[in-house]
């Protein structure tokens, strides 16, 4: 499987900003997120899997920084934090990205009342595990138009959603309108010029193509918004550094 190469001068430059505290911190998210991206990236049928696996590892990277940020607003302490991310290495992929993809207030939920109930972290990650079938996997619904979170009113009472709304009506569902994203790199949705892509929740409840590489649901509810530019430029960056690593590699051994 491809690894990550990492400009060392940059990683140097951030590091020497940081305390030693979020230092060890940054180095675990960094291993926590190359063995997820790595795991997300051998179930794509990509030609370029340097490239699947350096764009898996931005998004994975951008949601272990949101998760660990979310911790500590919720007043978690460094110790509890470490611990969840150190957790990240250890549990089975599919429920360390899944807990990536609770939205804000699942987090709320899931994390703080449970710890408010007295539970410790491995207890709360335990319960987590332990849950039945409806864990959400990983979604990308690409589309040229920023989404905004939008107020609501849900039950007589004003709630803040993010969501997709679905928008083109499909047959299958009659006539239903629906929101459409990919299950991975490979068959991200290409064909117009999509500025935004935003990771979404994927459920069983949802519709799944024939082919098994998309998805559709009335709504979809939004993680994260990313901007395609950055992706690419990352990529990119990535590419170039492997590409001057296999050449270092190969004048050393003509040496």
């Amino acid at each position: 499987m491809e690894k990550i190469p990492t400009p060392k001068d940059k990683n140097l430059e951030e590091k020497e900003k940081m305390s030693e505290e979020e230092m060890f911190r940054q180095d675990a998210l960094d291993k926590a997120s190359q063995r997820l991206a790595e795991a997300l990236a051998q179930k794509e049928d990509a030609e370029d899997m340097a490239e699947a696996v350096a764009f898996h590892y931005y998004i994975v990277k951008n949601l272990c920084n949101r998760l660990t940020k979310k911790l500590f607003e919720i007043d978690y302490a460094k110790e509890e934090v470490e611990q969840v991310v150190n957790e990240l290495m250890e549990i089975p992929e599919r429920d360390a990205v899944s807990i990536l993809l609770l939205s804000d207030r699942q987090m709320d939920i899931f994390f703080t009342q449970k710890k408010n109930e007295g539970n410790t972290v491995q207890s709360i990650l335990d319960a987590f595990m332990e849950a039945g079938a409806d864990k959400p996997t990983i979604g990308f619904h690409a589309t040229p138009k920023q989404i905004m979170p939008a107020t609501k009113i849900r039950n007589g009472r004003e709630t803040e959603e993010w969501i997709v709304d679905g928008s083109e009506k499909d047959h299958r569902d009659n006539d239903l309108p629906m929101a459409y994203y990919s299950y991975d790199y490979t068959h991200l949705y290409r064909q117009n010029k999509s500025d935004y892509l935003y990771i979404v929740q994927s459920l069983p409840s949802h519709r799944g193509d024939p082919s098994n590489n998309w998805g559709r649901a009335p709504s979809l509810q939004i993680i994260s918004e990313m901007k395609q530019e950055n992706i690419k430029e990352y990529i990119e960056k990535m590419k170039s550094a492997a590409r001057f690593e296999d050449t270092s590699d190969s004048k050393n051994k003509a040496a």
